[in-house]
Order: C-alpha cells, then structure tokens, then sequence
C-alpha cells in the first residue's frame, strides 16, 4: 500500500486496485463540522454492501479509517463507479 495520507472527511480513497479507505473517527471539533458526512458515507457503503451480498471482501479497522478491500477487481470497479462523486485518487489512474 502506498503511505499514509490524509483523508477529507466523506470522502473515500482509493489506495489500489481494489483496497479503499475513508476517515470513521474524529476529534471533537471535526466530528461537528463533518460529522454528517461521514454518516452519510458509511450509511451509503452499508446500502451498498447489503444490497450486493455476493460481494468478496474484507474490512478492517486501523487508526480512524476503515480499510476495505476486495478480492476481484471486477467487484471493486463496480465500487469505484459507484462513489466516483466521492472517490479521491492523488493523481493515480486506477484503470
């Protein structure tokens, strides 16, 4: 995996082919300001995982964000397009 960046609150990174990670945890003042995007996130990734239950992936809690990865590149392009609106790169073409 690539280091270590920061990750705007609601926004999802996407560190490889098929590993994404978005911010879970927040100090105080940040909680307040972005508080509900990240709601809105993880409720939307949630919505996404349940309404796909074939998916191959796992998820991992490390720090304040959450780690997902997949285990066939199909499943996670079918991911990526769907957060595309929220989907950060650093510049990497991912293709």
């Amino acid at each position: 995996m690539k280091s270590s960046t920061l990750i705007e609150p609601g926004k999802l990174h996407q560190v490889d082919y098929r590993v994404f990670k978005f911010t879970i945890e927040l100090g105080f003042e940040d909680r307040l300001e972005h508080g509900y995007t990240i709601t809105d996130l993880i409720s939307r990734i949630n919505e996404y995982f349940y309404a796909r239950p074939g998916l191959s992936y796992n998820h991992e809690l490390m720090g304040g964000e959450m780690i997902i990865q997949f285990e066939k590149l199909d499943d996670a392009k079918m991911f990526m397009l769907a957060f595309s609106d929220v989907l950060q790169t650093q510049g990497y073409k991912y293709e």
